[in-house]
């Protein structure tokens, strides 16, 4: 399995805020020394302050770690940005295609079935079967597979049968540890704007004087300021008394934003004002 990390954290390093943006910020100061305070970092101001800035410092995916899945605590939460620029999976796939590999990307279109060549020792996928045209997607309550996005739960061997669906390879396994994602917000709302959001508009447009901060200056000390990072999101990862091991099974998340869920342009309201903060 290593190999395999190896290669994806090759082409998508990962990185923390510089905790540097936290000196003109004493409000996100406030909320994240809050939230360590909470995870046992500190219980006076001054301790979870101290010990803030040591925590925002520890990778939680720090792979040298053999307790990493069970280990509770506050972590910065990090990005994809070499250079405070975020990249994705996105860029990896253009980049492929680029270099002339044999990819084909399609928009508008959506992969109805998944084709295998079972000849050989084990099956081994060979294309897959599409539609054409764009929102086709439904979800689905089952998933042959780990899971995708709007699928319920991962399906059984003799579910699969008893809709006359073939099992190319019945792997057990798969989908195990598939979980629900709720997302509760609670929100704060304060009488003044982070200084952190002071001048953004989350459009890149002339007026945007973030965006002006992030082309305009050089990747030290946090000076490309708030679009060169997440805001400084962190989370407290917390083991829940229903757990069904000792592994890590719920985030508490928070960031200077006003989350309230998921629907149309969420993500533009969610900044729209600069007040609240979300955990």
């Amino acid at each position: 399995m290593n190999q395999y990390l190896d290669k994806v954290y090759n082409w998508q390093p990962r990185a923390p805020t510089d905790p540097t943006i936290l000196l003109r910020n004493l409000m996100l100061v406030q909320h994240l020394a809050g939230g360590a305070a909470v995870q046992g970092v500190g219980v006076d101001p001054l301790a979870a302050v101290t010990g803030l800035t040591a925590t925002l410092a520890i990778d939680a995916n720090s792979r040298p770690n053999p307790l990493r899945d069970s280990t509770q605590g506050f972590f910065q939460i990090p990005l994809i940005q070499p250079g405070c620029t975020r990249t994705s999976v996105r860029e990896r796939i253009i980049d492929t295609v680029a270099k002339g590999y044999p990819l084909t990307i399609r928009s508008n279109c959506h992969v109805t079935k998944i084709l295998f060549n079972t000849t050989g020792s084990a099956p081994r996928a060979s294309g897959v079967e599409f539609l054409d045209g764009a929102h086709l997607y439904r979800a689905s309550p089952l998933s042959g597979g780990g899971g995708t996005a709007g699928s319920a739960r991962a399906t059984k061997e003799s579910e699969l049968q008893a809709l006359g669906i073939k099992v190319i390879k019945n792997l057990p396994g798969l989908g195990k540890n598939m979980q629900d994602r709720y997302e509760v917000p609670v929100n704060v709302v304060h009488p003044n704007d982070f200084a952190l959001l002071d001048g953004c508009t989350f459009d890149a447009k002339p007026h945007d004087k973030c965006y002006q901060q992030w082309v305009n200056n050089p990747y030290i000390l946090a000076q490309r300021g708030a679009y060169g990072s997440n805001g400084l999101a962190a989370t407290m990862s917390v083991r829940s008394s229903t757990a069904d091991d000792s592994s890590i099974d719920m985030y508490i998340s928070g960031g200077p934003v006003n989350l309230k869920g998921y629907f149309p342009r969420w993500g533009d309201a969610a900044v729209r004002d600069h007040k609240h903060f979300s955990w």
